[in-house]
C-alpha cells in the first residue's frame, strides 16, 4: 500500500501536546512521525494543554520550545 508520507524527506521536528481530541492527536503524531520518510526528524511531546500554534504563543516553555524548533538542524537555511 503507498504511504506519501514516506516520500517525506525534508527536516521534520514534529511538536504535539497530549490530551488533544482526547489523545487522538498525540496518536496521530505519533504515527506520522513513524512513518515518516525523512532521515532527520524529531517528536517532542510537549507537556500541558495548548495544541497546534498555542504551544509556541501560550505555553510556560515556549521561549525554550521556540528556540528548539527554529534550532533543528535543516529547517532554517541561513
Amino acid at each position: 500500500m503507498f504511504c506519501p508520507v514516506r516520500t517525506i524527506t525534508a527536516p521534520s521536528p514534529l511538536v504535539v501536546a497530549p490530551g488533544g481530541m482526547n489523545g487522538a492527536v498525540e496518536k496521530q503524531v505519533r504515527e506520522l512521525h513513524a512513518a515518516s520518510g525523512a532521515s532527520n526528524k524529531r517528536l517532542v511531546i510537549e507537556k500541558g494543554g495548548y495544541q497546534g500554534t498555542d504551544l509556541l504563543r501560550r505555553s510556560d516553555d515556549r521561549t525554550a520550545l521556540e528556540a528548539e524548533t527554529l534550532a533543528f538542524e535543516g529547517c532554517l537555511r541561513g
